[in-house]
Parts: C-alpha cells; sequence; structure tokens
C-alpha cells in the first residue's frame, strides 16, 4: 500500500477518532450517495443491498463487543465436537453465518462435496440446534495480493514490524478469508509473478483482473493513498475516465515538484480505477480495502463506481484511527481490523475465536526466546555507525548490518524507526526486534528475550472478511 505525505498536508497516519460508531452513523455513512462521484442506486435492488450492509455492519459491531465464547446448548453431541474444535483444520468444517435477510445467525457444518460440486452442508441455528441440510452452490472469489514476500516492508519512511513471522500478507489475507467462508471457490493470485519488467504495480494488476474477470467477486487489500486535499480534482463530473482526470491533475501542479513527484504514476493508477469500473458494471462484486492512511486521506481505487470500499473497526465498535476513505461514502462496509494474536494449541491464533491459524512452534519462529537481553542488545556504538553509512550511503552499511544479523542482535523499535525514518508509534516501544528479519520481542523480569505477539491491525484484512461474507450470503440464498 502506498501512502502519499506531503510537507503542508493535514494528513497524519495516526489521527485521532472522536466520533463514537452507533447506529445513526452507520444510516448517514452507509444510505448517504457519493456526492459527484456515483449516482445512488434508486431500485429496489439497491436499496435492499444497502440495507444489508447495514445489518451485516451492525452485526460485525456486535460481535466485537460481545466478544465472548459462543455455547450451543442445543448441539448435538458430534455436532458440538465440531463447533469447538481449535485445530487448524477446524473453520474448514464449520462457519457461523449472519443472514442480513432476517438478522438471524447461523452455523454451518459441512457435510461433504457432491459430484456436481455442490457442497452439502448441515444448517443449526444460533444455538446449535438442528434445522435442515441443503445443497449449496460455491462462489469464487479472486484474491490478489503477495504471497510471497513476509508480511512487513522496510525502506525509508516505511518501517513496519513484522506481525507474524513467515507469514505472507497474502497468506494472512487469504486466511481471513477462508475463516468467514470455507466453502467459497478461491482464487489466490500472486501478484509478485505478475510484475513487469519495471516493476509496475498498476499493469500487474491489470493483467490479473483481465485474466480472472470472469469470478464472482474480487478482493484487493491493496490501496494507493493521497491526502482528501486533491479529492475534489475528481469529484469533477465533466470527464469521461479517471485517465483524464489523472491528465488534468499531473498539469496542473506541473510546476510543483513535491506535487508532481507523487502524481508521477497517477495515469497507470487510473487505468486499474476505469478497468475495475468497467468489472462491476459487468456485475462482478469488487471489494477493496479502505486504506490504512487516517481518516485525512483516501484510496483512490474506490473511486470507482458501484466498487465496495470495507474500513475497520477497532475492539472497542469504533472506527480505526488509520481508516481512511471517509469522504462521500466511499466506504460503506465495516469489519473488526484489530485482532490480538495470541498462543493456542499447535501454533497461533489471529483472525479470533480458538482455533490455530498458523501451524507452528514458537521457541522455532522466535529463536532468541530464552536469551539476555544485555548479550543481545546492539551497542550504542554499532547504532550510530549503522546510522551514518546509511547517512553516507556506504556500503559499509550492509556489511555492518549483515554482521549484526549473523550475530543475532536485536535492536529497539524506536532505533529501527529512527534508522528508517519513521514516525516513531509509542505503543511499541517496550519490543525489541531481531536484526534481519525483524521478529518482536518482549523482555521478562529476568531480562530475558519471550515472544512478543503483536496486534494485527489493517483494512487489509476486513475487506477480505466482508468478500467471504457475501460469497456465503449468495451461496445460501433461497435456503433460508
Amino acid at each position: 500500500m502506498r501512502v502519499y505525505k506531503f510537507k503542508n498536508s493535514v494528513m497524519k497516519v495516526n489521527s485521532i477518532i472522536s466520533t463514537p460508531y452507533c447506529r445513526r452513523q452507520y444510516s448517514m455513512s452507509f444510505l448517504g450517495k457519493r456526492n459527484n462521484i456515483d449516482t445512488q442506486d434508486k431500485s429496489q435492488q439497491g436499496q435492499l443491498e444497502r440495507l444489508y450492509t447495514l445489518r451485516t455492519n451492525v452485526f460485525a459491531l456486535n460481535s466485537i463487543k460481545r466478544n465472548a465464547q459462543n455455547c450451543y446448548p442445543d448441539a448435538t453431541d458430534s455436532d458440538m465436537e465440531i463447533l469447538t474444535d481449535t485445530s487448524f483444520e477446524a473453520p474448514s468444517k464449520r462457519v457461523t453465518w449472519f443472514n442480513p435477510k432476517n438478522c438471524k445467525v447461523y452455523n454451518l457444518i459441512k457435510v461433504g462435496i457432491n459430484s456436481d460440486g455442490s457442497i452439502r452442508i448441515k444448517i443449526l441455528d444460533e444455538k446449535g440446534k438442528f434445522i435442515k441440510t441443503a445443497d449449496i452452490e460455491p462462489k469464487t472469489v479472486l484474491i490478489i495480493d503477495k504471497f510471497k514476500e513476509p508480511a512487513y516492508y522496510i525502506s525509508d519512511g516505511n518501517f513496519r514490524i513484522q506481525q507474524i513471522p513467515h507469514i505472507p500478507h497474502g497468506q494472512m489475507v487469504a486466511r481471513y478469508a477462508f475463516v468467514n467462508n470455507p466453502f467459497a471457490n478461491y482464487i489466490y493470485a500472486d501478484i509478485q509473478e505478475e510484475y513487469d519488467n519495471e516493476g509496475n504495480i498498476n499493469h500487474a494488476l491489470k493483467k490479473l483482473v483481465t485474466k480472472y474477470q470472469n469470478a464472482d467477486e474480487i478482493n484487493f487489500s491493496w490501496a494507493d493513498i493521497y491526502p482528501n486535499e486533491f479529492y475534489e480534482y475528481f469529484a469533477d463530473k465533466n470527464f469521461s475516465s479517471y485517465n483524464e482526470i489523472a491528465s488534468k491533475i499531473a498539469k496542473s501542479f506541473e510546476d510543483n515538484d513535491e506535487v508532481k513527484s507523487v502524481f508521477a504514476d497517477i495515469e497507470d493508477t487510473a487505468e486499474i480505477v476505469d478497468l475495475v469500473n468497467t468489472l462491476a458494471n459487468q456485475g462482478t462484486k469488487i471489494f477493496v480495502s479502505a486504506g490504512n492512511g487516517g481518516k485525512e486521506s483516501f484510496n483512490i481505487v474506490l473511486l470507482a463506481k458501484n466498487v465496495e470500499g470495507v474500513g475497520s473497526l477497532d475492539e472497542n465498535g469504533q472506527i480505526s484511527e488509520f481508516c481512511s476513505s471517509r469522504k462521500d461514502g466511499l466506504t460503506r462496509h465495516f469489519e473488526q481490523g484489530e485482532y490480538i494474536m495470541k498462543a493456542v494449541k499447535d501454533g497461533i491464533n489471529y483472525t479470533g475465536g480458538n482455533h490455530c491459524d498458523f501451524k507452528c512452534n514458537l521457541s522455532e519462529i522466535f529463536p532468541l526466546t530464552g536469551k539476555k537481553l544485555s548479550s543481545c542488545r546492539i551497542s550504542e556504538k554499532e547504532f550510530k555507525d549503522l546510522i551514518e553509512y546509511k547517512k553516507r550511503g556506504e556500503r559499509k552499511f550492509y556489511e555492518l548490518f549483515g554482521e549484526l544479523a549473523d550475530k543475532e542482535k536485536v535492536m529497539s523499535v524506536k532505533q529501527a524507526y529512527t534508522l528508517f525514518n519513521t514516525e516513531y508509534e509509542d505503543n511499541y516501544k517496550q519490543i525489541y526486534l531481531a536484526i534481519g528479519d525483524w521478529t518482536p520481542y518482549k523482555v521478562n523480569s529476568a531480562e530475558e528475550l519471550t515472544p512478543c505477539l503483536t496486534k494485527i491491525t489493517g483494512t487489509s484484512f476486513t475487506s477480505p472478511i466482508r468478500a467471504a461474507r457475501y460469497a456465503l450470503n449468495m451461496s445460501m440464498d433461497g435456503i433460508i
């Protein structure tokens, strides 16, 4: 995700949200039209979809507030075993389904796959009481992401600690989708493999979207973030395509080097917006993350008409501080986007519940566990040398960096953020990072390094949740 900042911009990544998240906001944010961007669909189907969106948002909010382990007093012993299973395979056997038509919650258990590809399921009510069996048609969901790179990145101005060591971002996105709908047919398209010779992400996206355009749904956990100051340029009604308006913007700021550099590739991005517009108009449901640039920014991809923006709710049910794209109803859907990782039997859970999402041995994932901080911590001289070498662009920076990584040294998060010119986040002040792979550690009372399971945050994980829920709604349509 790209986030652009300007010296005089009011955009801040960690903007403070003071407005409570409530039903009244739902009706204003989700049922209001996109001024100057989209024409509100006044058809009965359009009104129903907006109502179902509102109801699903309320369900997501209530699920966060309830935050309690489900109980199933009316379930049979065999069903109870499946409903309470905590293994890695557990989500493939069952799912909780909220029906937006009648606002009821059901538990769906997979019975098997029929010869025609349909899936036989057992439908239970919220308390586990059997209702009936049914055959459903799985929908095809395309997930475009990076499935080979770890879930962190590092460059000047952009440094993030690794949220879960050794798990690519795309694998995490896919897991959030799967847990919320194990009955869909998923296509995992690795954008890394589609980079052209110039490494142009827009061209890569265009190739993948064109290749899999017959999917029922597409999930983009990707955002091109711009400050809200530039939103007015895209609110212009008098243009035939976003590529055209991008050209106008580029010309308007021809003499401003700072802005000009930011908009250097906007015409390529506009091509994606126009392509997404075309697919959405053909009936493909497209869910796009709202972005993590804060409330004073927006994701340009959400300017495409009929695209579904998905934002994030925090543990209190309020819009997450980092959530972008709040103008003119760009984001109508909201799901939980902040999760606390926890150790469970066989590994780590990061999607909520008590099942295992990532099979691992914590001592292997966190190899420095038990070592004394005093023996691992980088010295002040070594840190100063890294700063100086990097400042001067010397090769010695990489040599010293590699040497420290080989010696299994750690540095504080504050040092890492300083080294890579990133704004320091105070909530990470007690965390140390292994140099090289940036695995996070805490320090216990004996001054020993211990595994640090950090919070998982981002709208990257909310859009696959909503895409999965919507696909399940389509599969269940007419069943109940």
